[in-house]
């Protein structure tokens, strides 16, 4: 009998173990070139939103990378072209234009999803002198989490340090002409866990479950876990 109580208890943990919640990463790149007809440019307001259903084996959400202005986001719907403010640049002096990039996330039922944070930066047109701030809390003047971006030549990517949830690109000087292309963000989608037994729950459930896993009964002379039985 014990040794059946043993197997029944290793094979209900079994079954706990294959019940756990299973992560997927799950990583995608918003394309903000194409905002419109292509080879168009114009205005797309103070704030957009594109939503992406991603999808990872069973997981599926809703991600919606929400970008807000300084000014009115305009785009320029080309093969190298992008978002902007007041037009379809970043080139405002000290600071004056920026882009917000934010994150909703709607899971499906059963599906838990955590934002782990954006990655890379894509840029257009960004070269020469270029300069460009990247920063977590939207405040140009606060340098302690500024992350500085310039090119002698062509740059266009560049990581976003830290992962974050939410960051802003600043631009820096008027005379600049760049655009943000694509932004990569990062996922992890998590299945909803069954409820594991406790363990006197699985050892109640053991005693009562014994009998129904032997098969023969103990004869005379047969061999259990505790030795020969007389």
């Amino acid at each position: 009998m014990i040794c059946n109580l043993i197997r029944l208890i290793a094979f209900a943990q079994l079954l706990a173990f294959c019940s756990a919640k299973c992560d997927a990463a799950v990583i995608w790149q918003y394309d903000l070139r194409n905002l419109g007809p292509l080879n168009t440019g114009g205005s797309l307001g103070a704030a957009i939103s594109q939503p992406k259903a991603l999808v990872d084996g069973t997981f599926s959400f809703t991600a919606t990378l929400v970008v807000t202005g300084s000014n009115d986001i305009g785009y320029l719907a080309t093969a190298s072209g992008g978002i902007g403010v007041n037009g379809n640049t970043l080139n405002g002096n000290s600071g004056s234009e920026s882009l917000r990039f934010t994150m909703l996330v709607s899971p499906a039922p059963g599906v838990s999803v955590t934002f782990n944070g954006f990655t890379d930066l894509g840029l257009s047109a960004f070269s020469g002198n270029d300069l460009a701030v990247l920063s977590t809390d939207n405040i140009y003047l606060t340098t302690g989490d500024n992350f500085t971006v310039d090119s002698a030549g062509t740059l266009s990517s560049t990581s976003v340090p830290g992962t974050p949830s939410a960051f802003t690109v600043f631009s820096v000087l008027d005379t600049q002409q760049f655009l943000v292309a694509s932004v990569t963000a990062s996922f992890t989608a998590t299945a909803a866990a069954v409820p594991e037994p406790s363990i006197f729950g699985t050892l109640v459930i053991a005693a009562l479950s014994t009998p129904m896993f032997r098969r023969f009964r103990r004869q005379r002379n047969s061999v259990d876990c505790d030795g020969m039985v007389g």
